[in-house]
């Protein structure tokens, strides 16, 4: 009777390993889900390199009508939801579909991107491979607010497409009538777009929207502190509902320029060493023996997106100050204009910025204002930067001059003295 209870309790214990063996080899692992604003950090060109054709831009998640960042799509390409050739791309948190527009380089909601079977099915299968529930939901209620300093003619094209430098009222220019000067309220409140639409002349401050605002002067060129603009309720209500949207992350302390090291790199690029380009261990400027302060804290705090890119962005203004590696002479350019254009690149820094607890540098200000005054060579590509090519054409004279006397010296020795025979018949004469 005992043989019968351990046998029977022997067959049980099997029956219980073989259905957690079965059970944990059958068993799916899910991928972890991604936070939104780790979207940057998706390789596209690497993702999508066998595909030749033009693709959607992923790593730009703009909504086309207010031209502001989507981070419910941001979320779906932080965690590769998407298709490299297929312009729809479908949200992991809600029925929100998008549609890249190709023309305008932005995303449109497209509700029909919901009837493309296969696509749509793909959407759904990958979204099965990550771990539910979502830990890290996409604010799509939160607008990033926008800093003071970075009110400019790009920034005001997020919002109003068709802007330009001479458009009225000058959404870029935050000078006040009754100062002659930029106000910061006012920068701010025009740099997010406390405005309805984008031929209002009363702009309303993000602090106390019901109470201070500004109305444009066209005459003047400039803003005039003006509170009848509050009593322009529907305009007024826009601002009033649109500041709680606007949300601005904790920051965090930035390191110091003097952690700027070899190895304080390997934390944002592991494989980085003293042979590597760009060398993002120094700060020195093309033309000089000193470093850029600026540029070191910028450095210091892994101002720009990949390992591999010749462009940094300072942490005071990134949208207007860029520095791009110069390996001909293993230094850095300032002004950078060509990397200004780069948008993706541009918002990274700024996204930097603005995670870091930072306030404007007067002293960087002033630095800049005197560099900007005496400009550094720029190097381009073919003899390597202006001074090098300077230097080429300087010596391309000097020879070419050479060349010039020793034809002219021969000429004139030619000139002068007559030929060997003919001072023979001469004397035969």
């Amino acid at each position: 009777h005992g043989g019968n209870i351990r046998e029977h309790f022997g067959w049980m214990m099997f029956g219980f390993l073989f259905t957690f063996l079965v059970t944990t080899a059958t068993a799916k692992v899910c991928t972890p889900d991604v936070e939104w604003k780790e979207y940057t950090k998706v390789n596209i060109n690497e993702k999508c390199s066998k595909f030749s054709a033009a693709i959607p831009q992923f790593n730009n998640p703009v909504n086309c009508l207010t031209r502001e960042l989507i981070p419910e799509l941001a979320h779906a390409v932080a965690n590769g939801a998407f298709q490299c050739d297929k312009w729809c791309v479908y949200s992991l948190l809600s029925e929100m579909a998008w549609m890249w527009s190709p023309g305008p380089q932005c995303w449109k909601e497209h509700p029909s991107c919901r009837t493309l079977a296969a696509e749509l099915a793909y959407a759904v299968d990958y979204k099965s491979t990550l771990c539910e529930p979502f830990k890290r939901v996409a604010p799509t209620d939160c607008i990033p607010l926008t800093s003071s300093r970075d009110l400019s003619i790009k920034t005001i094209k997020k919002i109003c497409t068709g802007y330009h430098s001479q458009y009225k009222p000058l959404y870029h220019d935050a000078t006040v009538c009754e100062t002659g000067k930029s106000d910061g309220e006012l920068a701010q409140a025009l740099a997010n777009g406390a405005f309805s639409n984008c031929k209002n002349w009363c702009i309303y401050s993000l602090k106390h929207p019901t109470k201070i605002a500004w109305l444009w002067d066209g005459k003047r060129a400039c803003w005039s502190t003006n509170n009848n603009c509050v009593n322009i309720e529907p305009e007024m209500k826009y601002v009033v509902e649109r500041v709680p949207k606007l949300c601005q992350a904790p920051c965090s302390a930035p390191r110091s320029i003097n952690s700027l090291s070899i190895e304080s790199l390997k934390q944002k690029c592991p494989k980085y060493s003293e042979a590597h380009s760009p060398q993002f261990h120094h700060a020195k400027i093309c033309g000089t023996e000193t470093e850029d302060l600026e540029l070191k804290l910028a450095l210091a705090n892994f101002a720009f997106s990949e390992c591999k890119n010749w462009c940094v962005y300072s942490l005071d203004e990134p949208m207007d100050v860029a520095w791009q590696w110069t390996p001909s002479r293993n230094c850095w350019t300032p002004n950078a204009v060509n990397c200004l254009k780069l948008d993706v690149e541009v918002q990274f820094a700024v996204s930097v910025r603005d995670s870091l607890c930072l306030e404007p540098s007067e002293k960087f200000q002033k630095y800049r204002r005197k560099q900007r005054a005496t400009p550094v060579p720029v190097d381009t590509g073919l003899w390597g930067d202006e001074a090098t090519q300077q230097e080429a054409w300087n010596m391309y004279k000097v020879f070419a001059s050479l060349a010039a006397a020793t034809v002219l010296g021969v000429l004139v020795i030619q000139f002068l003295v007559p030929p060997q025979g003919e001072d023979e018949h001469s004397k035969v004469e």
